[in-house]
């Protein structure tokens, strides 16, 4: 009688042993998963709230204290002070999920509630909602343009020298100059760059700077008055635009040419809805909070994109110039590349597939564009 009473107890133990590891289990699969949007939602990776240790470290960071503390976690009386900062940096996650003072009181006491209602509720890092609307594709909330901002061109007023070559053409009898077309362009100039996501203002062209209308000979063909005439005369061009006429070769310009200051500027921007501007110098660029060189794409320029909501992945997209066309490649990011047409119609990448890129897309929740400067 007490041997199947022993037996029926130690059953009893065993069935309760199984059902506390199960739920045991069971919680631990909830809470990561929760635990992981949080950590999506703040620009880092997901699967660190699968593993023990790491996952509370990544708490500390995100939430601004240092992760040493994770170590005084196993030392006792100090332990309590590393809770305590532990509170701390979920109460300073829940400020930058818009949540306040009462989401912290529930991690203290209901941690596995805590992280259902931010992991899956509708807040996004910066204290807002989602920028998409939900009309079943995501539609960005439009932001408020930039005052737009007008610079001069500091070589606005860039002019040619007044003497800077020989005379038109010269005759067999007599040297005489001949005048300039006025320049309707000069290089090195260019419209300033719009400081919103408005049409670019009208370029205004450089004021003409027409020179003189007699040009001073030089002086090695200032003596020389007349030119002895051949009946094989011969025509050549000097430098593209001056012919001497006559059997007698010309005289050497040892003066030395004047060099002009023209620098190559570059011809396409970006510009994010949180008002950073970056001009693009190379035809491959990578986009992203941190981002790193690409073995690929040694010498591709470097785009720190600035996002205080964080939804941009610290290595998010790769962008190339194609036969003067932009193409753009989602680098597996977190939250995603969406591309708007002139219609408003938006398309999600696939990551790795490289997407014709148009003037508007979407990185994570940051709106961002790509115009000719």
């Amino acid at each position: 009688m007490d041997g199947s009473g022993t037996i029926g107890a130690n059953g009893l133990s065993s069935a309760t042993i199984a059902l506390a590891v199960v739920i045991g289990v069971g919680f631990w699969v909830v809470f990561s998963i929760a635990l992981a949007k949080i950590f999506q939602k703040l620009g880092d990776e997901g699967w660190k709230a699968w593993v023990p240790i790491l996952n509370i470290v990544v708490i500390y960071q995100l939430g601004g204290v240092s992760a040493l503390w994770v170590i005084a976690m196993f030392f006792p009386v100090i332990n309590i002070v590393a809770l305590v900062f532990f509170y701390v940096a979920t109460h300073q996650i829940n400020r930058q999920l818009g949540r306040g003072a009462g989401s912290t009181v529930l991690a203290i006491f209901l941690p596995l509630i805590w992280a259902l209602v931010l992991g899956f509720g509708a807040e996004r890092a910066g204290g807002t909602s989602s920028q998409f609307a939900s009309n079943g594709h995501g539609a960005p909330t439009p932001w408020n343009p930039i005052t737009p901002q007008h610079f001069e061109s500091p070589d606005s007023a860039h002019q040619r020298p007044a003497n800077h070559g020989l005379p038109a053409a010269l005759s067999h009898s007599s040297v005489t100059p001949s005048s300039r077309p006025p320049i309707d362009h000069v290089p090195g100039t260019r419209a300033a760059i719009p400081g919103t996501f408005a049409a670019p203002a009208p370029v205004t062209p450089a004021a003409s700077v027409s020179p003189p209308d007699q040009l001073a000979p030089p002086a090695q063909l200032a003596k020389q008055t007349t030119v002895t005439e051949n009946p094989s005369t011969f025509e050549y061009p000097l430098d593209g635009d001056t012919i001497i006429t006559g059997a007698q070769q010309p005289a050497v310009d040892h003066d030395e040419t004047v060099i002009v200051n023209r620098q190559l500027r570059p011809q396409w921007t970006i510009e994010t809805a949180q008002g950073q501007t970056v001009e693009l110098t190379r035809d491959v660029v990578v986009l992203g909070r941190n981002p790193i060189a690409d073995p690929n794409h040694p010498n591709a320029q470097l785009v720190a994109v600035r996002d205080t909501g964080k939804t941009v992945s610290k290595v998010h997209a790769r962008i190339a110039l194609d036969d003067g066309r932009w193409m753009i490649t989602d680098l597996d990011s977190t939250n995603g590349v969406i591309i708007v047409d002139a219609g408003g119609i938006e398309t999600e990448l696939v990551p790795g597939s490289p997407f014709a890129l148009g003037e508007r897309f979407v990185l994570g929740e940051l709106p961002t564009r790509i115009f000719r400067a």
